[in-house]
C-alpha cells in the first residue's frame, strides 16, 4: 500500500510540476503557434542577391549547355562567377 501512496504523490507532484507557470521569463509551453501575418508595414524579407547569382551559376553548370551559360553570362557580365562561366564555356564544343 506504501508503494501506490509513494506512486500516487509523484504522479501528483508531476502534474503540479507541469502546470506551474515558468518562473524563468519563458512563455508557457503550449501547443503549436501559427505565425502571424506580417505586418504591412514590415520590408519583405529578401536574400542577398550574391546567393540568387551563386544558385544561377550552379544551375547553368550543372545544365552544361552552350546556351545555359550564354544566357547566365548574359545576365551577370560583370560578376566574377561570369569569368568562370567563360572559362567553362571555352571548354564545350561548338
Amino acid at each position: 500500500m506504501a508503494g501506490l501512496h509513494r506512486r500516487y504523490a509523484l504522479a501528483l507532484g508531476l502534474c503540479l510540476i507541469v502546470a506551474t507557470p515558468s518562473h524563468s521569463g519563458n512563455p508557457p509551453l503550449t501547443g503549436p503557434t501559427v505565425p502571424s501575418a506580417p505586418d504591412k508595414d514590415d520590408p519583405p524579407l529578401v536574400r542577398p542577391g550574391h546567393f540568387a547569382v551563386r544558385e544561377e551559376f550552379e544551375a547553368a553548370r550543372r545544365a552544361g549547355t552552350r546556351a545555359a551559360l550564354e544566357l547566365f553570362i548574359a545576365r551577370h557580365p560583370g560578376d566574377p562567377l561570369a569569368d568562370e562561366a567563360r572559362r567553362l564555356l571555352s571548354t564545350l564544343p561548338r
